[in-house]
């Protein structure tokens, strides 16, 4: 087994990327926002965070990931709009939002930019339950969409309709989503989302979706970033087609050498050898790391 195969996971939890949110701006690897226009949701290789921004994904393939009616109790973490709170524009806290009647606890850009960056209580506009299609006002950053308090609208495109995500409760050290569903956090915790488990060796993600790992080794679906095929440099960990994975460029040096950016990678199942040749396949994880669903799973890299 190669050393590299745990500096991989360390490549994911090595630094942060913010989530732009609007209908433009991608994602650096060190965390800023660049601020030029996307054609999809980018995640920077390093730690688990998405981009909304003009995806041409249909927003309703998306599965529900639950539904939040919005009328739980604030102590147990989950969304609330109908307890007693702040008024609209008021900061909020999204694991235990206290809002004013009619309002819910929504991430938005304080700057008014493409990237979420803090919470607000808002005004509740619509109904839209988890996997459902929504809208958002103003833009995609605003905080003002048509999703029921305890959701929010995600992988938003240039038309301003995305797709109703729950909001994670419980607590950010440890999080709650439904059954089949991942707590995504992300931009220092402005945005935590209830997003997809998939099998990086299956084809289980939503039409268009990517089966990517974030920050924790979970394998979650998120909106692509781009369509890079394999071999190719990349900067987001969903910028490669489905079934790829944007991942250490030292294992495909030949055709991805500069080693600040990341290559795009097959996933491929080490007992199976199903790599195209001269490429083998390498194991993701560190020997004896690995959850045991995953024990099998590898990237198609040379030979050392």
């Amino acid at each position: 087994m190669r050393t590299t195969a745990w500096a991989i996971g360390g490549l994911l939890l090595g630094g942060c990327f913010t989530d732009a949110g609007g209908t433009a701006g991608s994602a650096s690897m060190n965390g800023s926002s660049e601020g030029s226009s996307s054609s999809g949701t980018s995640v920077a290789p390093t730690e688990a965070t998405a981009t909304v921004t003009g995806s041409s994904t249909d927003a309703t393939s998306v599965a529900p990931t639950g539904t939040t009616t919005g009328d739980t109790s604030a102590e147990d973490g989950s969304a609330s709009s109908s307890t007693t709170g702040g008024g609209e524009g008021a900061a909020c806290d999204p694991w235990a939002p206290k809002c004013a009647e009619g309002l819910k606890c929504a991430a938005y850009a304080s700057d008014g930019g493409d990237a979420w960056d803090a919470t607000k209580c808002t005004q509740v506009t619509g109904n839209d339950t988890p996997g459902a299609s929504c809208l958002v006002e103003e833009s995609a950053t605003s905080g003002i969409d048509s999703c029921v308090p305890g959701a929010m609208c995600w992988d938003v495109s240039p038309d301003m309709t995305g797709t109703c995500y729950s909001l994670c409760t419980g607590t950010p050290e440890a999080p709650i989503c439904p059954p089949g569903s991942t707590c995504f956090e992300t931009n220092e915790g402005a945005v935590n989302v209830c997003v997809i488990d998939c099998d990086p060796l299956g084809d289980d993600c939503p039409t268009g979706h990517v089966c990517i790992p974030d920050a924790k080794l979970q394998f979650i679906c998120l909106p692509p970033g781009g369509d890079l095929p394999v071999g190719s440099q990349c900067e987001f960990t969903n910028a490669c087609a489905p079934g790829l994975v944007c991942e250490s460029s030292t294992l495909m040096p030949s055709t991805c050498p500069d080693t600040k950016l990341g290559c795009c990678l097959q996933y491929c199942n080490t007992d199976k050898a199903d790599c195209p040749d001269p490429l083998t396949c390498e194991p993701f994880f560190a020997e004896g790391t690995a959850p045991p669903e995953l024990e099998k799973l590898g990237l198609c890299a040379e030979q050392p």
